[in-house]
């Protein structure tokens, strides 16, 4: 990196497999297809934490269909930065692993997403609480709908138990991701 003057994050965009290496697991979440309002979670003990608006922009490589092995990249937008998102992999039925490259300019977003073609974008309105090193964040998504994810602080915590706290039942469980969510939304309308 020193001697050709190049960050980490430029030696991530140019291979994968380096991307892979350097990505980390994800604590365990759970998503809820619904809404909860901000008074109920306080009466739960949960506090607000912040809000923000992130723009996803779901890519894959050229001549690769969306989700091949169950991988995935965005170019997620928000008012702290612009970072290039790789996910892959399921840990179990709640767990990703993923690595997130901040990019500084627009030279570095052209770079990260050279070879890859744009799926779908979605626009997320996104208020994040916090009780017990847990974080749930409430989506609004305005091409899919209103979702509650919610973080564990390990993989001991029982997600599940939390979910029916908030009054859903397991039934309301949703195992897919956005991305997939919007595809097999447009399956259907075709």
């Amino acid at each position: 990196e020193k001697r050709l003057e190049v960050s980490e994050d430029d030696v991530f965009l140019e291979e994968p497999k380096l991307m892979k290496l350097g990505a980390v697991d994800q604590p365990p979440e759970i998503k809820v297809a619904g809404l909860i309002s901000p008074d109920k979670l306080r009466r739960l003990g949960w506090s607000w934490d912040s809000g923000t608006i992130e723009t996803d922009t779901y890519l894959t490589p050229k001549n690769v269909p969306p989700l091949m092995n169950d991988e995935c990249f965005h170019l997620r937008k928000t008012p702290g930065g612009t970072f290039l998102v790789f996910k892959w992999g399921r840990n179990g039925l709640t767990g990703k692993t993923r690595i997130a490259i901040p990019l500084v300019n627009e030279k570095d977003v052209i770079k990260a997403t050279r070879g890859l073609v744009e799926i779908v974008t979605l626009n997320k309105k996104r208020t994040i609480f916090r009780r017990n090193g847990f974080a749930l964040s409430i989506d609004l998504i305005a091409e899919l709908g209103d979702f509650i994810e919610i973080k564990a602080p390990d993989k001991k915590a029982d997600l599940v138990a939390v979910v029916k706290e908030l009054g859903f039942d397991s039934e309301e469980i949703v195992t897919d991701t956005y991305l997939r969510l919007f595809l097999k939304r447009e399956r259907k309308e075709l």
